[in-house]
């Protein structure tokens, strides 16, 4: 009776193994399909494939799988949310899955589709510390990068995006690393003119503002000169025709003294061209020395007059406008 217990146990396991077997090969099957769908962009399918694998206990060592490219389905499908859930509980629940890197790596790109660029940076700087040579360090880079250049850090985007071009020439990131580049070029040069624009901008109004100062200023000075000419009195008046002949007179001296010097210039340079013993060298030298203090001479003659003459007609407006002559 014992042994036909014991025959009838060996063939129940016999036969749970056999469906344990059946499962396990139905579970291979199906996660195979998902991948192909995946691979093909046929995402909808691959998730109903990676779902009827979780679905079956019999299937558990391929959950992992399963529970991993159900996020990365969701994440081709920018369903951020899905991808999220599906990310953190494999994570939290396969720490020793051969997907488990690609997965810390794969949170930090799934941050950064989140525009949650700070986290994203924590994250995928946290991977390259903890899995250095793994396979997705040079692409965890990139995303470090993209996320600055998103938060507008260009000057240290271009550091690591140079870094993946120096340290990673091989990487497929490298094209898109140069092409950042240029465009941070542009970005810094075209940043530089707004400055010098902005600058350029600032300097115009400081300086419009400094000449309505000024003519402020003249303005208010105008009117006080006015204010001063209509108070004055006769002796004012008196006085300021003195000092105006004055000036005058002084200006027709010193163009009398000026015109004997132009005189007395004359005078001894056609002495000195008369003078037959004097080599020619000497004779021109003088002649050309004698020419530029006559030159000279007669210029400051020609202002002195021109001064002269401004003063005396403002002495005849003046009178005019005064002694009511029209």
């Amino acid at each position: 009776m014992k042994k036909k217990y014991i025959a009838v146990f060996l063939l129940f396991l016999l036969f749970l193994t056999e469906i344990y077997a059946e499962n396990s090969t139905a579970g291979r099957d199906l996660l195979k399909t998902g991948l192909e769908n995946y691979k093909s962009g046929d995402y909808g399918n691959a998730i109903l494939k990676f779902r009827d694998v979780v679905l079956n206990p019999a299937n558990e060592k391929f959950f992992d799988a399963a529970y991993y490219y159900i996020a990365r389905c969701y994440m081709a499908q920018n369903n951020y949310s899905k991808a999220q859930t599906n990310l953190e509980f494999f994570i939290q629940n396969f720490p020793d899955s051969t997907f488990y890197s690609e997965a810390v790596y794969q949170k930090g790109r799934l941050l950064f589709l989140q525009k949650d660029y700070e986290n994203a940076i924590l994250a995928l700087y946290s991977y390259i510390k903890t899995y250095p040579d793994k396979l997705y360090v040079a692409n965890s880079y990139f995303w470090i990068a993209e996320s600055l250049y998103a938060l507008g850090h260009f000057k240290e985007a271009k550091k690591i995006y140079s870094h993946i071009i120096n340290k990673y020439p091989s990487s497929y990131k490298v094209e898109a690393s140069k092409y950042k580049l240029s465009l941070i070029d542009l970005q810094l040069h075209k940043e530089e003119l707004l400055k010098l624009l902005r600058l350029s901008h600032e300097e115009y109004l400081k300086a419009i503002d400094n000449f309505r100062v000024k003519e402020k200023t003249y303005e208010q000075a105008i009117a006080g000169y006015q204010r001063k000419l209509l108070a004055a009195t006769n002796d004012d008046t008196k006085q300021l025709l003195e000092e105006l002949n004055k000036e005058i007179s002084s200006k027709d001296a010193q163009i009398a003294s000026l015109s004997r010097q132009i005189a007395d210039l004359k005078k001894n340079a056609d002495a000195k061209t008369s003078e037959a013993a004097v080599p020619a060298e000497a004779t021109v030298a003088v002649s050309s020395g004698n020419n530029e203090s006559y030159d000279s001479t007669v210029t400051q003659l020609l202002n002195l007059k021109n001064e002269a003459v401004d003063l005396k007609l403002f002495y005849i407006n003046w009178l005019s406008s005064n002694t009511g002559d029209k």
